[in-house]
C-alpha cells in the first residue's frame, strides 16, 4: 500500500498540493465569475426572466459558502483527499445533467443545487490546507492561490462567449462539464500524501504536528464564541458578499440593455478579471510586507469598492462601463484574497477551520440574495436598471463601517490580554535545552512582569498556539501565542530581522 511520510510546514508535498489547490481554485471561481456569460443564454433557452436565471448561479454561489461549515465537518471524519474527489464527481455531473434538461426548474436542481454542493466540497479543503500547512510562506502561499480566481475569470469569460457563439448552451454546459470532471479529479490527488491513513505509521505524527504548531482537523473551540472581533467581521463579510456577485452576475445584461453587445460586454468582465488579478499580487505582495496594516487595508479597500460601485450608476456607454470594471477589479483584489489572512489575524490557525466554516456559512445567504434581489427588481422594473450599482456601492460602504468596529475590537483585544513588558538582554538559547531548534537564533528577549523567566524554561509541553497582535515601542507585531494548560502567559520571544514573535 501506498505510504507518505509526515508532511512538513512549508516544504516537500505542500508546494505540490499548492499547485493543484490553485488548479481547482482556478476552475471553482472562473466557473461562478463567468455566469454573467451564461445568464442571458438561460433567459433565452430556457425562456425565463431575469430572476429566474439569477437563481440558477446563485444557488450554486450560496451552496459554495452556505455549505462550508458541513464541509469542514466532513473532511475531518473522511478527509480532504476523500471531500474533493466527491465533489469533483458532483460537479461534473451537474454540469452534464443541465445540458440535457428543458425546464428551468429542474436546472435549479443541477446547475444549482448538485453543482454547489460540489463546490462547497472543493472549496473548503482547498483553503484550509493551504492556510494550515504554510507558515513562513503562508502570504505568498494564499495569494498564488487567490489569483486563481481573476485569472479563471479572465480566460472563461471570453472563452465561453466564444463557444456559446459557434456552438450553444447546452454543448457549452457538456464540454465544461467533462472538462472540469478531469481535471480536478486529477488535482485531488495532490491532497494524498496529507491523509494520516497513508502516513507511515512509524512516524509520531502528533509530535510532528505539535512541532510544526499545525492541527489537519477541522475543530471548534469555544473561545472563537467569545471572539467579539470575528463576529464583527462576519457581519462586514454579509454586506460585502451581498453586494459582491451583482456586477458579475447582471453586468453583461446590463450592458446589452443599453445597446453594447454581448462580445464586448464579456469583455467587461474579463477587463475586471485582469485588473483583480493585478489587484490582487499588489496586495498580496504590500501585506507580505506590511501585514501589520492588513485590517485597515481590508477596511479602506472595502470601503473605495463602495464608493467607485455607487459612482457607476452614471456608467451609461461602453468606455465608462470599461473604467469601473478596471478600478473595481483592482480594489477587489483585497476582499476575496485577504479574507483568509484578515480571519487568521482575527482569530488563530488553530481556529482558521472553524471560523471559515462559520464565516462562509453565513455568507450563503448573502450570495444567494444580492444577485436574485436585483433580477427581481429589474423584472418588475421598480428602478431603473442601473440602481444595482448605488445598491452594491452601498452594502460595501455598510460593510466597512463594520470592519472598522472590528479592527478597534480586535486592537483593544489584544492590548487587554498582553499585560506590560520589558526589554530583556540579548540571550544564548544554545544554552538552554528545554528550547526546541525553532527557539534557536532568537536574539532579543521580552519576558512579562508578572511572572518569571523560569517559566519559560519550563518543560511543560505547551497546550494550544494561536498568532495575536502584539504591540511593543509603538509597533505592532505579528506573535505566536503557545499557551500552556492554564492558558497562563509567561513570555514573549522574537526576532529582529523578521519581526515574529513567541510567547512560551
Amino acid at each position: 500500500m501506498l505510504r507518505f511520510k509526515s508532511p512538513t510546514v512549508d516544504a516537500g508535498f505542500c508546494w505540490p498540493m499548492l499547485v493543484m489547490s490553485s488548479t481547482i481554485y482556478f476552475l471553482l471561481f472562473g466557473t461562478l465569475y463567468s455566469y454573467g456569460v451564461w445568464l442571458p443564454r438561460i433567459m433565452e433557452e430556457f425562456n425565463c426572466n431575469q430572476e429566474q436565471a439569477a437563481w440558477v448561479g446563485s444557488m450554486a454561489s450560496g451552496l459554495l459558502v452556505l455549505l462550508a461549515m458541513p464541509a469542514s465537518i466532513s473532511c475531518n471524519y473522511l478527509g480532504v483527499f476523500t471531500m474533493s474527489i466527491l465533489g469533483s464527481i458532483m460537479c461534473g455531473s451537474g454540469l452534464i445533467i443541465s445540458s440535457h434538461l428543458q425546464n428551468i426548474y429542474h436546472l435549479y436542481l443541477s446547475f444549482g443545487v448538485l453543482l454547489g454542493i460540489g463546490l462547497a466540497l472543493l472549496y473548503t479543503p482547498t483553503l484550509v490546507m493551504v492556510g494550515r500547512w504554510f507558515d513562513k510562506y503562508q502570504t505568498q502561499a494564499t495569494t498564488f492561490m487567490m489569483i486563481g480566481a481573476p485569472i479563471g475569470s479572465l480566460i472563461f469569460n471570453p472563452l465561453m462567449e466564444k463557444i456559446m457563439e459557434n456552438y450553444n448552451l447546452r454543448s457549452a454546459m457538456n464540454l465544461y462539464g467533462i472538462m472540469f470532471l478531469g481535471i480536478t479529479f486529477i488535482c485531488s490527488f495532490g491532497y494524498l500524501p496529507f491523509s494520516q491513513k497513508l502516513i507511515k505509521k512509524d512516524v509520531d505524527i502528533e509530535s510532528k504536528l505539535e512541532k510544526n504548531k499545525i492541527d489537519c482537523g477541522f475543530k471548534f473551540r469555544k473561545k472563537l464564541l467569545r471572539n467579539n472581533a470575528f463576529w464583527l467581521f462576519c457581519v462586514c463579510r454579509f454586506f460585502a458578499i451581498l453586494a459582491y456577485y451583482v456586477p458579475l452576475f447582471h453586468l453583461i445584461k446590463y450592458a446589452m440593455t443599453i445597446g453594447i453587445s454581448s462580445s464586448t460586454a464579456s469583455l467587461m468582465l474579463a477587463v475586471w478579471s485582469g485588473s483583480n488579478f493585478l489587484g490582487r499580487i499588489c496586495y498580496g505582495c504590500f501585506i507580505a510586507n506590511h501585514r501589520e496594516k492588513l485590517l485597515s487595508t481590508y477596511q479602506i479597500s472595502m470601503f473605495l469598492s463602495g464608493v467607485v460601485s455607487a459612482a457607476a450608476y452614471f456608467a451609461d456607454n461602453t468606455w465608462s462601463l470599461f473604467l469601473y470594471c478596471c478600478i473595481y477589479g483592482i480594489l477587489d483584489g483585497s476582499n476575496i484574497g485577504l479574507a483568509s489572512l484578515v480571519t487568521i489575524d482575527l482569530t488563530s490557525p488553530l481556529d482558521l477551520g472553524a471560523a471559515w466554516g462559520i464565516q462562509q456559512t453565513i455568507n450563503g445567504i448573502p450570495s444567494i440574495a444580492g444577485p436574485v434581489l436585483i433580477g427581481a427588481m429589474n423584472d418588475a422594473k421598480l428602478l431603473s436598471a442601473n440602481y444595482m450599482f448605488v445598491f452594491t456601492g452601498g452594502t460595501f460602504i455598510l460593510g466597512s463601517i463594520f470592519m472598522n468596529f472590528a479592527r478597534i475590537t480586535h486592537n483593544r483585544t489584544r492590548q487587554s490580554e498582553i499585560p506590560n513588558t520589558e526589554l530583556k538582554d540579548v540571550y544564548n538559547t544554545d544554552q538552554n535545552e528545554s528550547l526546541d531548534e525553532s527557539h534557536l537564533q532568537k536574539d532579543v528577549y521580552i519576558t512579562d512582569q508578572k511572572n518569571s523567566k523560569e517559566n519559560a524554561n519550563s518543560s511543560e509541553l505547551p497546550k494550544q498556539t494561536s498568532v495575536e497582535n502584539f504591540s511593543f515601542d509603538n509597533k505592532t507585531f505579528n506573535v505566536e501565542i503557545i499557551r500552556n494548560e492554564k492558558e497562563s502567559l509567561s513570555s514573549v520571544e522574537f526576532s529582529k530581522d523578521t519581526q515574529n514573535g513567541k510567547i512560551v
